[in-house]
C-alpha cells in the first residue's frame, strides 16, 4: 500500500553542476539536523511543530526555535527564513534560499543566521516577527530553515544534490477570516490489479485548513475491504491533491462502493482537528467501482461457473427426459399390498428407474391412493 502525501520528509537543493543553479526544494519533518518550535503553546498540539502566531498589522512579536544538531560530530549549522508557497499538488513546501523573499519570510528576523553545536547538542535562537502595515488579512506562511553549512554535496550524474530540513511559520493577520473546505473532485483510476484513489479539495478561505481525511472501499453491503487517510493542511486560497494507491485489490473482485470525506474545524481562529465534535464534514460522491479478480481468482471463477452451467443443464436435461417419459407412461393409484419392486415387475421396468421417475426416496415406501406413474402396457415389452 502506497501513499502519496502533500508532505516530503527531506527538502533537498537540487542545483545543476556547471551552473550552481538551485531549483527546487521541500519543506520536511526534521532529520539529523533541524528544529522545532522552542516554547509550543500547551493547549495547541499543532504548536509543537509548526510556529503558530496570531498578529495585528505593525506588530512585532517575538519567538524562540530549538536547533539541534543529532549527528555524531560537530556541525556549523545555517538558519534562514523563505516564503512557503503550495507545490504542484498544493503541498506545503518552502521557496528556495536564492529566491529574495516578499511574503512572511520578509517579516522574520533571526538572533544569527549560524550556530555551532557538538555532536548530539542543541541551543535556542530567538527571532523576532514583523508584520507588515499594509499586511492583507489571512494567513501568510513562512518557512525557518536549516542546512549544513559545509556539507559535502551528493553527486548524481551531473546534479549536486544537498539537504535541508524546515519548520513552518504560519501567521494570521486578523480580520474577517474564513475557513471552507469543499471536494473538488474524486477519481478511482485501476492498472495491474491496482486502484489509484485521487482526492481534491479546495479551500476557498483566507486561512488554512487542518483536515482529516478518510478513504475507504467497501462492499455492497457495507463492510470495509480498504482504508487509507491521514491528516493533512489545505492552504488558504489553494487546491491540495492527495493519492493513495491500494495494491492489494480484492481477490475475488466485484463491485464495491468508493468513499471519501475530510473534516475540519470551520472556526477560523483556532488550529488542529482536535475538537472531534466542532468538525464540518464534507464527503465525496459515492462511486460505484468494479474490480478485477486476480488471476488465480479469475481462473476459479471460470471452473466454478463451467460446473455450475454443466449442472445445470444436466438437472434441465434429466428433467426433460423425466417429462418426455411421464407423456408415454400412465397414472396408477396405489392399493394395499402395493410394493415398488411389485409394480416394476408387472411393468417390466427396473424398480430403481421407476422410484427415480416418480422421485420416490429410500426406504421407498408407497402410501395407499398415492399416485404414481408406470409404463403402459404396450411399452412394457421388455425392462428398461
Amino acid at each position: 500500500m502506497k501513499l502519496r502525501t502533500p508532505f516530503i520528509t527531506l527538502a533537498t537543493f537540487v542545483a545543476v553542476l556547471t551552473a550552481n543553479v538551485l531549483v527546487s526544494s521541500h519543506v520536511g519533518a526534521i532529520g539529523n539536523i533541524g528544529g522545532r518550535p522552542a516554547t509550543p503553546d500547551p493547549a495547541n498540539s499543532r504548536s509543537q511543530s509548526i510556529f503558530i502566531h496570531t498578529i495585528k498589522k505593525g506588530q512585532t512579536v517575538d519567538d524562540k526555535v530549538l536547533v539541534s544538531n543529532q549527528t555524531d560530530s560537530k556541525q556549523t549549522i545555517e538558519l534562514y527564513a523563505v516564503d512557503a508557497i503550495p507545490s504542484n499538488t498544493g503541498a506545503f513546501t518552502c521557496k528556495q534560499r536564492s529566491e529574495k523573499a516578499t511574503d512572511a519570510g520578509a517579516w522574520i528576523k533571526l538572533s544569527t543566521t549560524e550556530v555551532t553545536l557538538k555532536a548530539n547538542d542543541s541551543t535556542i535562537v530567538p527571532f523576532t516577527i514583523s508584520a507588515p502595515k499594509d499586511a492583507d488579512v489571512g494567513e501568510h506562511d513562512a518557512c525557518l530553515a536549516f542546512e549544513a553549512k559545509n556539507e559535502e554535496p551528493e553527486i548524481s550524474g551531473n546534479l549536486r544534490i544537498t539537504t535541508r530540513s524546515a519548520v513552518r511559520v504560519a501567521l494570521t493577520i486578523p480580520g474577517k477570516l474564513r475557513r471552507e473546505v469543499a471536494v473538488a473532485s474524486y477519481t478511482i483510476d485501476q492498472k495491474n490489479y491496482q486502484q489509484r484513489y485521487t482526492l481534491d479539495l479546495k479551500n476557498v478561505g483566507n486561512v488554512s485548513a487542518d483536515t482529516n481525511v478518510d478513504v475507504e472501499l467497501r462492499t455492497l453491503f457495507g463492510s470495509k475491504v480498504y482504508q487509507n487517510g491521514g491528516e493533512y493542511p489545505v492552504l488558504a486560497n489553494k487546491a491540495l491533491e492527495l493519492s493513495y494507491e491500494n495494491d492489494k485489490s480484492p481477490f475475488f473482485g466485484g463491485w464495491y462502493f468508493a468513499e471519501a470525506s475530510a473534516s475540519y474545524d470551520k472556526d477560523a481562529s483556532t488550529w488542529g482537528t482536535q475538537k472531534t465534535k466542532d468538525l464540518a464534514t464534507v464527503y465525496a460522491h459515492s462511486k460505484l467501482v468494479f474490480i478485477w479478480p486476480q488471476p488465480l481468482a479469475m481462473v476459479i471463477i471460470i471452473v466454478v461457473v463451467a460446473a455450475l452451467v454443466w449442472l445445470i443443464i444436466w438437472l434441465l436435461r434429466q428433467e426433460k427426459l423425466r417429462l418426455e417419459i411421464l407423456e408415454s407412461w400412465k397414472p396408477h393409484k396405489i392399493k394395499k399390498g402395493d410394493t415398488i419392486q411389485a409394480l416394476a415387475e408387472s411393468a417390466n421396468v427396473s424398480w430403481k428407474r421407476l422410484a427415480k421417475i416418480n422421485k420416490i426416496k429410500a426406504p421407498y415406501t408407497l402410501v395407499e391412493k398415492q399416485t404414481i406413474y408406470i409404463p403402459r402396457k404396450q411399452n412394457s415389452k421388455k425392462k428398461e
